[in-house]
Formats: structure tokens, sequence, C-alpha cells
């Protein structure tokens, strides 16, 4: 994956993960995701945040890890929550897989996204005897399968709090319980459009 530069994620202090070396406030990190390796909840998800001059730096891979730049915010600095444009990449690479918790995940941030105008939904239909939730980027993009699990209350919750503790943030009220199942509602029922809402914000990263 491309390094992604400014997704400025709310994190503690505390030492690099790799060569424990402390960062502090101000400091350049770089975090890490890989998906698959044992890791957070037994999800499979492992977050790396890395220090400027952590030695690991040059072992990241273009092709198997997702990584961003961002600096830990000082006392007092704005607190950046949640970048929609990253968090669609992190999307991407969801759907990509086939476990369970990944697939509620990956329907959990669709639906965020397509509220927020960053996915365009195309229809939802049966599929091996499964529902889907077919979405494209933009007009002309590759229509992506996500399938589309039954989310109680209960399951919802659950997966929001996996989603918070990998992004390590605070998740704002698109991501609260009732405006998802909401959004279910709505996005079920509403045709789809192209209007080219989707199309704004490209971000160029992979997909």
């Amino acid at each position: 994956m491309t390094l992604q530069e400014g997704w400025d994620i709310p994190s503690g202090c505390h030492p690099c993960d790799a060569c424990e070396q402390p960062a502090g406030p101000g400091d350049a990190v770089t975090s890490v995701l890989r998906f698959g390796d044992p890791g957070l909840d037994g999800l499979g998800i492992l977050r790396e945040d890395l220090c400027a001059t952590c030695p690991k730096l040059g072992e990241l891979s273009g092709q198997d890890d997702f990584y961003w730049r961002h600096t830990i915010p000082v006392d007092g600095a704005p607190r950046l929550v949640v970048d929609y444009q990253m968090l669609r990449e992190i999307f991407m690479l969801l759907v990509k897989r086939e476990e369970p918790e990944y697939q509620r995940l990956a329907y959990l941030v669709g639906l965020v996204l397509l509220r927020k105008r960053l996915l365009r939904l195309k229809r939802f239909e049966a599929l091996d005897g499964h529902e889907v939730m077919v979405v494209t980027r933009g007009a002309g993009q590759p229509e992506v399968v996500v399938p589309a699990p039954h989310l109680d209350a209960e399951a919802l919750v659950e997966t929001r709090e996996r989603l918070a503790r990998i992004l390590q943030s605070d998740l704002p009220e698109d991501f609260s319980v009732e405006e998802i199942l909401a959004g279910a509602e709505t996005e079920a029922g509403e045709p789809a459009t192209d209007d080219g809402t989707a199309d704004e914000g490209e971000t160029g990263a992979a997909g």
C-alpha cells in the first residue's frame, strides 16, 4: 500500500512497538496495519506504531502493509477522529477477507461510507444463498460485493468496539448503533443513483 500522509489518529504516549524508543506529543509516528497476522481480539489485524527512527520502517512492504504517517497530538490540540477516505481504503482491504469477523467489519464500515457518499450503493441481492450489498467507489469504478450479515444491536456494539480498538480512536456519531441500523434500513430501501457524488475525494490508494 502507498504511504498515506496526515491521518492524525489520537494516540497516547508510549514506546515504539518495535524498538521501544519513547514517542511523545509532537513526535512523528508511522502506524501499520497488517491483515491476517494474529492480533487484536483474535481478529487477525495487527497494529504497530513505529517511531521515526525505527529500523523496522525499512521492512515495510508496499504490497502487504497498509501504513500512514501522523504526529502524536500535543495537549490541547484538536482531535481528528476519523479520516473517511482513509477508512475507505481499509474497507477495500476488509472486503477481500472471508472470515466472518472481517465481513462484519466491512459491512459496518461500508454502511457508514455510503452515508458519507464515499461509496455508491448499486443494489442488494442474494448470492449463493446469502444477502450481499453491491457498491462502487464511484462512476465507472468496478463493483465491490460486500457480504451483508444480519447484525443485531449487540453484534453492532461488539463490531464497533473492535473497530475503535483497531483504529485506537474515538468514533463519532456516524458509528452509533442507532445511526448504523437506520443507515442499513435506508440504504436497503433506496434505489441506486448515478449522480457522481461518490467520486469526490479520491485518494488514489489501492482498492
